[in-house]
């Protein structure tokens, strides 16, 4: 996997040549793109799909249009609101048939920056491949859009004269239509401007130290000091291991998966039977329970 670098990700923004501009005024335009938060880094973007206005534009639309589900029935932000970190609060949710699934919707806030995708999967490593789970996938059925209805649903934008005209400006140098990687590539953009770094903690690593109580300062020292060591699990500006921005180059990512010591139902950690977690993906012992 190739991920573009942040002079090559503007230029293909704002179309002209790197040395075209200074890098700081490069990032500080790519971060104004994302929305990004002063003390986030960049996160690692795929060089195939570059984010430009046009195209996050597009993928908001998306989000929340549920002409993309097979039956016109469920939209992406059905199962991730954004009043809940754009997840849902249940346990787990019904697809656009009324199918029970049996993950819980990943909150979306900071998805950016994640590792990898979907619960004990260790092959989605980008938004791009997640995003055709829920919308492709036939077992369960989420969205729907399989191979007998694909057609069907995309011609539902190709004949909306105002999706055409975001798939138009979205996409000027590719052929016109919509196609199931314009409409992947557009939701990815969109979602990696779903950042969230204003609460109080944020507020204190950016250097406001009144954000915190005296008693949060505490907590935060024990959380980050070896008494109680939250932080070896939990570490970084998004708390958690399973995090990779920009700087981080694609052979310094390390996939990591935890043994919580739930269920342990053979004596080996293993997880329920159908239920086996990372197992399921590698049939690696040493995977069970992870």
């Amino acid at each position: 996997m190739r991920w573009s670098l942040v002079a090559s990700l503007v230029a293909a923004i704002v179309g002209c040549a790197a040395d075209d501009r200074d890098d700081s005024s490069s990032e500080a335009e790519l971060r104004a793109l994302l929305g990004l938060p002063d003390h986030f880094e960049l996160p690692a973007i795929p060089e195939f799909n570059p984010p430009t206005a046009a195209k996050i534009e597009l993928g908001r639309r998306l989000f929340y249009e549920r002409r993309l589900s097979a039956n016109e029935t469920q939209a992406c932000a059905d199962c991730h609101d954004q009043a809940l970190a754009f997840a849902d609060g249940l346990k787990t949710p019904e697809g656009s048939t009324g199918a029970q699934l049996t993950r819980n919707s990943m909150a979306l806030a900071n998805v950016a920056y994640n590792t990898s995708y979907t619960w004990a999967s260790n092959g989605l490593l980008t938004l791009e491949d997640q995003i055709k789970v829920p919308l492709l996938s036939d077992n369960p059925i989420e969205l729907g859009v399989t191979d007998g209805v694909r057609d069907q649903v995309l011609a539902r934008f190709d004949d909306d004269p105002d999706y055409a005209a975001l798939l138009r400006a979205a996409y000027p140098l590719e052929e016109e239509g919509a196609t199931v990687n314009k409409i992947v590539f557009a939701l990815a953009s969109f979602l990696r401007t779903m950042t969230s770094g204003d609460s109080p903690y944020d507020r204190y690593v950016a250097g406001d130290r009144d954000a915190l109580t005296e008693q949060q300062r505490i907590g935060m020292s024990l959380f980050n000091g070896e008494r109680f060591e939250c932080f070896h699990c939990h570490a970084g500006i998004l708390l958690t291991t399973a995090y990779r921005d920009a700087n981080v180059k694609d052979q310094d990512v390390h996939l990591v998966f935890f043994n919580n010591g739930l269920y342990n139902v053979d004596g080996e950690g293993s997880y329920p039977p159908n239920n086996q977690g990372l197992y399921e993906q590698t049939q690696n012992p040493d995977h069970r329970g992870l």
